[in-house]
């Protein structure tokens, strides 16, 4: 995601993918029962399809080669950034860390996106978005009446690891034109989202009281910021935190009494919103919304993803775009996380098929034909 964003952005981003998929591509395939040491043309498509391959060069290389190693060291001796996502130390026994190849390239932005960081007591533990959220305390934030919820993977993977790697990496490129050095950002997703978790913590120190999932104000603990049910069962999100909306939407409603009550006791709040899903009960969800536009409130119908990215309004922005992929297909993606002036307008190009410019790279980096031809003889290059 953290390098699909700067290819967005108009860097020239070269993936070094591992052979034939990848270690979990092809356990999978051994599960399945098929060859683990191929990659099926069904999973190429697949990898093709994927927004976060976009725009992006392939080069593949077995880094557990002593040739192939001579490769990477030879693009990390030529680049301006270099993103990994290892678990810490794994670079450094492969002699591809900080220290060796900055030495080489000082210039170099290294970043280093883990679970834990770099340095700490968890720093080796292995771990996923669940995982990095559960840690940091923003799991338990993610609960209602039956207990902490999944939620997809974009808020420690995405948001705390991703965007804040890409930030990192902007402005370490600002900074080396004042330095002319280069420097080491340590990015770990569970510090990510503990640092978005800012305004939580702050007021948990201010007043001594422990957040609770479902209880606080912002995760539905008021009436008035809340998910409820309309008569033809669509989920309604209300977001009236201000008095001013909250005391529109009462009278809606029909309960314009209830305005009074926003800052009630938690235990008045629950009653409270058996009132108001009483009353929203009664309306269709398109009607409520109707009505809620044209009174301006931030009221809203809980879209499938199907939905969303058919909405007139997204499309017009080109916040959905369509890609051109490598076979000559087309399809709908995501439209850039941030575009600066008529970036927006530039199309954007899909995932390569892996190894679609290992040739053409490692020419640009000097390596002779005869070399090239060498390299993917012993199978250090693909």
């Amino acid at each position: 995601m953290a390098t699909m964003i700067l290819a967005d952005l108009g860097a020239e981003v070269i993936k070094v993918e591992e052979p034939w998929g990848g270690r979990r591509a092809r356990e999978e395939r051994a599960l399945r029962g098929d060859c683990p040491e191929s990659l099926p043309a069904d999973e190429a498509r697949q990898k093709a399809m994927n927004p976060l391959e976009r725009g992006k060069r392939s080069v593949v290389v077995d880094l557990k080669t002593q040739p192939g190693l001579v490769v990477a060291r030879r693009l990390i001796a030529s680049a301006d950034v270099l993103v990994e996502g290892f678990r810490p130390g794994v670079m450094d026994r492969l002699g591809l860390g900080h220290s060796a190849v900055s030495a080489e390239n000082p210039r170099l932005v290294y970043c280093a996106i883990s679970g834990y960081g770099a340095v700490g007591p968890r720093s080796q533990d292995v771990g996923h978005d669940l995982n990095y959220l559960a840690e940091s305390g923003a799991l338990s934030l993610f609960s209602g009446a039956a207990g902490p919820v999944v939620p997809v993977n974009v808020v420690a993977d995405f948001a705390a690891g991703s965007l804040r790697a890409a930030l990192a990496i902007t402005t370490a490129l600002v900074a080396r034109q004042a330095s002319g050095t280069g420097c080491f950002a340590d990015i770990s997703m569970t510090d990510g989202v503990l640092g978005l978790l800012a305004v939580e913590f702050g007021e948990m120190v201010a007043t001594g009281a422990v957040p609770i999932g479902g209880r606080t104000r912002l995760t539905g603990g008021r009436a008035c910021y809340a998910i409820y049910q309309s008569r033809d069962g669509r989920e309604i999100a209300v977001g009236c935190n201000e008095p001013h909306f909250f005391s529109v939407f009462c009278a809606i409603l029909g309960v314009p009494e209830l305005a009074s009550e926003q800052l009630a006791p938690p235990d008045r709040q629950a009653e409270l919103k058996l009132i108001l899903q009483s009353c929203i009960g009664t309306w269709d969800a398109e009607n409520l919304l109707e009505r809620a536009r044209a009174a301006n409130l931030p009221v809203s119908i809980s879209r499938t993803l199907e939905e969303a990215v058919d909405d007139p309004h997204f499309l017009a922005r080109r916040a959905v775009v369509d890609v051109g992929l490598y076979d000559g297909s087309r399809m709908r993606q995501v439209g850039r996380l941030v575009a600066l002036g008529d970036d927006a307008q530039r199309p954007l190009t899909g995932a390569a098929e892996p190894g679609a410019h290992t040739r053409e790279v490692l020419a640009e980096l000097g390596f002779s034909p005869t070399c090239i031809a060498r390299l993917f003889a012993v199978q250090a290059i693909a």
